[in-house]
């Protein structure tokens, strides 16, 4: 009887450890580039161009990342013009969605888009072989730019360290990780 409280009462404490731990995998850095006042959250934000830098490129699809991205954006209130017309946008005005536009591309886009700030970013997966097993390091940034002017606004990352896989879990907790941040700067 009394071996069985003792593992009841160790189960309780290691649950909020695991927990605990497996929230300090992941690290997020903001920074507000310009000194204007945020626009908030009511301006129309699209999900613009990813791409993969470097690293292991079969493990994330882009579509999935660009459509949590949306989702976790439309969780916290803001205004998300969809991922498929913000690549619709994007192809007429004939840009490939799959890298970082310039400042004369994105202004291109402004007088054909709805939306008022443009999201674009990375996302950068590698491994890092460890004795016992493989581990995944995972970098997603965004960038917030003012489709007026074509100037970034603010950036925002998230690091995931020492990850045992890379699903789209993973990738999910990145991107509300994310759209937590954009709350953060977009708010006056």
């Amino acid at each position: 009887m009394y071996s069985i409280r003792l593992f009841i009462r160790t189960q309780v404490v290691l649950i909020p450890l695991f927990f605990l731990l497996s929230c300090l995998t992941y690290e997020s850095v903001s920074v507000r580039l310009t000194e204007k006042t945020p626009p908030g959250v009511s301006v129309p934000l699209l999900v613009g161009g990813f791409h993969l830098k470097g690293g292991v490129q079969h493990r994330v699809d882009l579509s999935g990342l660009r459509n949590s991205l949306e989702l976790s954006l439309r969780e916290r209130g803001f205004s998300v013009i969809t991922a498929e017309e913000s690549l619709a946008i994007l192809n007429r005005a004939g840009l490939d969605a799959g890298r970082e536009l310039t400042v004369d591309e994105l202004l291109r886009i402004s007088s054909r888009s709805p939306g008022r700030i443009w999201l674009q970013g990375y996302l950068d997966v590698q491994r890092t072989p460890d004795l016992a097993e493989d581990r995944w390091q995972l970098a997603l940034g965004v960038q917030l730019i003012d489709l007026r002017d074509g100037q970034p606004i603010a950036e925002t990352r998230v690091y995931g360290h020492d990850l045992h896989h890379v699903t789209d879990r993973v990738v999910f907790e990145c991107t509300r990780r994310i759209s937590d941040s954009i709350f953060d700067l977009l708010s006056p």
